[in-house]
């Protein structure tokens, strides 16, 4: 949103370069430059053609300024996107530079989602670090008050009251952005039996619910059943919509107690997506280890 302006015949080359040759040529530092034009006059296909390139090039890092762009343009295919990633890697979304570049509307919307998918500390973390970068881009100097200024009534959107005892009193009841009385009153909410009423909301958020697939009902012998035998083994799947890979179950030893070190790769089409290395000790039992 803040760089249209720059540079902006440079930019623009992409969607002249369709007009007159009718070749889509697209690139990460123009595209959103080369929709703004095509929305602005009205080039539906090269629009779509960077729609299409902003969802292929969706990731955690830049998903809040997408999300605040998508918006802007009016895409609600993108924007869901956008509040998939930001949902599902929350953490990352907000710890990436680009979650400073966005503007006041999309902070609090997101601030408000009940499926963020973060520890409150993090969010309250966000918050501040956008709030010292809002400050410089309205000329305000860097005090903790005009923090406090430029997050207006969106600090109170941020569930401090859920975070965890040590989060608080390390973290948030330190930084200087509540006032006296809010960090007494949040002090007493977690340890009075007579909690004070609070300006924050103090209902912790849902999250996201992790949907479990049992490939192999057990380890048990002549049953659907997994095995291991020392080789590399894999299982292919494919899903009919966008999905979000959250973790994977081992089973353990079926007989008696053991350590085991496990290296697991997800792979589309060859390419390696992520990859873990750690070890876990099983019981015996015919549970699985995630």
């Amino acid at each position: 949103m803040y760089s249209l302006c720059k540079n902006s015949t440079y930019k623009l080359c992409a969607f002249f370069r369709y007009i007159y040759c009718d070749e889509i040529d697209l690139a990460a530092d123009t595209v959103l430059a080369t929709l703004y034009a095509a929305k602005k006059y009205i080039v539906p296909h090269l629009a779509r053609a960077c729609v299409n390139f902003l969802e292929t090039s969706l990731s955690a890092k830049n998903a809040c300024v997408l999300l605040s762009q998508s918006c802007l343009f009016e895409e609600p295919d993108l924007t869901q996107r956008c509040w998939e990633v930001i949902d599902a890697q929350a953490e990352l979304a907000l710890k990436s530079e680009g979650f400073c570049d966005i503007d006041f509307q999309t902070l609090e919307s997101i601030l408000r989602r009940e499926t963020l998918n973060a520890k409150e500390i993090v969010v309250f973390e966000a918050a501040l670090n956008w709030a010292e970068v809002e400050c410089q881009r309205q000329d305000l100097a860097l005090s903790i008050e005009n923090k406090r200024k430029v997050l207006g009534k969106a600090l109170y959107l941020i569930r401090i009251p859920t975070m965890a005892l040590d989060d608080f009193a390390n973290g948030a009841a330190q930084s200087g952005v509540l006032t006296l009385n809010e960090t007494n009153d949040i002090f007493l909410w977690y340890t009075a039996a007579k909690k004070p009423e609070l300006q924050f909301v103090s209902k912790a958020r849902k999250g996201l619910v992790p949907q479990r697939c049992h490939r192999f009902q057990s380890c048990a012998y002549r049953s659907n059943q997994w095995r291991y035998r020392g080789r590399c083994d894999s299982i292919q799947f494919a899903v009919d919509k966008r999905v979000f890979i959250a973790g994977f179950g081992l089973y353990g030893s079926s007989c008696g107690s053991a350590e085991y070190s496990a290296k697991i790769e997800l792979k589309r089409q060859g390419v390696v997506l992520g990859q873990n290395l750690s070890k876990y000790f099983s019981d015996g039992s015919s549970n699985t280890f995630p």
